[in-house]
């Protein structure tokens, strides 16, 4: 069974809210776990709030693999449609416990995994609480980046993007994926992306579905805006891509 999410916003402490402004937008966030406050405190994937700051409040952004939900809570904060989807319960008990801190009526969250197939499949966690992102979907394709050990399983929704799309009467204008291991299962799930003109995703380069992932990226008609490397992580990257009628190549 799909472990039921808690909401602590009403048993907050104010010792356990941290208020952090960023790019003029204050955000509040829930410190269910030490780790949380680490995350409250440092946003160092700046290119992640760059990506957020070129869209308007005409978008409708999907955040796939939210977490705690520190990216949604910004686009959210700066006046767009947003849906976060994250499977794990502690972090989605962090996100909906952030949303209604914040009271954001546009931040939308499901809690569900996106993959091939419409299934109730089984999350393994080598970091089993709030802010832990050790987290794979068995049923996904293995990535070699993602090796360690597993202290909690847990059974969770799984949707394919269209499924959900349709379920939510979604047309979505921008999408942010970081859904470790299961890049390339959202990608066999024949996702619609034709309403999609922005796309950042988190890629490992020596995952070897690597250049199968980029081949269906390019042939839905995107192109390579720029990429990034992520702090400390030697292969992992967030690139960024745009419909090619959008495209400005940056050096």
């Amino acid at each position: 069974m799909v472990k039921n999410i808690k909401n602590f916003v009403d048993k907050l402490q104010p010792k356990d809210i941290v208020e952090q402004t960023i790019n003029g937008h204050l955000i509040k966030f829930g410190i269910l776990h030490p780790r949380l406050r680490y995350y409250a405190m440092l946003f160092p994937e700046k290119e992640v709030l760059q990506f957020i700051d070129s869209l308007t409040t005409n978008d409708i952004l999907v955040d796939l693999g939210a977490a705690e939900g520190r990216f949604a809570l910004y686009a959210a904060k700066k006046g767009l449609k947003v849906w976060a989807l994250e499977p794990d319960y502690h972090n989605f008990s962090a996100l909906i416990t952030n949303r209604d801190l914040n009271k954001l009526n546009n931040l939308n969250c499901l809690q569900s995994a996106i993959g091939k197939n419409d299934e109730i499949g089984e999350l393994r966690s080598g970091q089993p609480f709030p802010g832990g992102h050790q987290k794979v979907v068995m049923s996904a394709t293995s990535r070699q980046d993602l090796q360690f050990q597993f202290l909690e399983r847990q059974q969770i929704k799984i949707l394919t993007y269209n499924s959900f799309c349709n379920q939510n009467n979604l047309l979505p204008t921008a999408l942010k994926i970081d859904i470790d291991g299961s890049e390339l299962d959202f990608f066999l799930g024949k996702p619609n992306l034709a309403s999609v003109k922005h796309l950042m995703i988190e890629l490992c380069e020596t995952d070897i579905n690597y250049s199968k992932i980029v081949e269906y990226l390019i042939g839905d008609g995107f192109q390579l805006k720029s990429k990034h490397r992520i702090p400390d992580e030697r292969h992992l990257y967030n690139c960024w891509y745009i419909r090619l009628n959008n495209i400005k190549i940056e050096n």
